[in-house]
């Protein structure tokens, strides 16, 4: 049906065009036309339907995707790392700020429009998400801990902790950027030795991992994250190769002893 409509709207164009060779053609519409695509043509002003390259994934089933996260045991060699170099004031900020992501899933931009009273002497994160749509965030104990140490650093460095001031601020003591947080986490990645490149959206990620195999309902990792469709949260809900090694070792099959089956998580 699309290659229909598309092709009643290449011969519009033709009409109109008094080269009609492909090459002007081409030109003309060549913003909006693939060029492979002119291949695929089989007679004057239709197109041949593009060849299926099996990546489209049939109704009903969910695209598997290379998601890059955070294993615990490089969460906390990053986060270690920047503690060490405490009390640097770049340090503290980043410190923070990634302790405050990886415990509530919070995207990039949420996170960078926080201010003060977002989250002073809350236990809720209120926070308008993807969509103007508002999403409600427990905040745990130990992130409130961590958000009163942060709140109490920076009136100590004589930052502004006024109900409308920004929670993170730059080297210039504006907001931060989406730019600025990309480059802070390359470069503090970097620097702990971890293996690879990461987007600010692998700590929400890791969140999504970190939830599923917690508390192995994904209902709740929906909500938790504010997923419009469970679609959405089915990324996380992949297994391991060291996962199903565990699930291999609940499995107990010997000679004279009744065959065991336990629960596998």
């Amino acid at each position: 049906m699309w290659n229909r409509k598309f092709g009643a709207i290449i011969i519009s164009l033709k009409e109109r065009v008094v080269d009609v060779s492909p090459e002007p053609f081409r030109g003309k519409i060549g913003q909006t036309f693939s060029e492979g695509l002119w291949k695929r043509w089989s007679l004057p002003g239709t197109i041949c339907p593009p060849r299926s390259t099996g990546s489209t994934p049939l109704k009903g089933h969910v695209r598997r995707q290379r998601v890059k996260y955070f294993t615990p045991e490089e969460k906390r060699k990053l986060l270690d790392f920047i503690e060490k170099h405490y009390p640097d004031k770049l340090a503290q900020r980043s410190g923070f700020m990634y302790k405050l992501m990886f415990s509530t899933g919070l995207r990039l931009a949420e996170t960078i429009h926080l201010n003060v009273g977002d989250l002073k002497d809350r236990s809720i994160l209120v926070v308008i998400g993807k969509g103007n749509k508002e999403r409600e965030i427990p905040l745990s104990s130990a992130i409130r801990d961590e958000i009163r140490r942060f709140l109490d650093w920076k009136r100590m460095n004589d930052e502004d902790v006024s109900h409308e001031a920004p929670i993170f601020i730059s080297r210039k003591h504006r907001r931060i950027g989406s730019r600025g947080v990309q480059h802070d986490l390359e470069k503090w990645v970097q620097l702990a030795g971890l293996e690879g490149r990461y987007s600010p959206h692998a700590l929400r990620h890791t969140v999504g991992f970190d939830l599923i195999r917690g508390t192995n309902n994904i209902r709740k990792v929906q909500e938790f994250l504010g997923h419009r469709f469970i679609t959405t949260t089915q990324i996380y809900t992949h297994i391991t190769k060291d996962e199903l090694r565990e699930c291999a070792e609940l499995l107990v099959c010997d000679l004279g002893v009744d065959y065991l089956v336990y629960s596998c998580n």
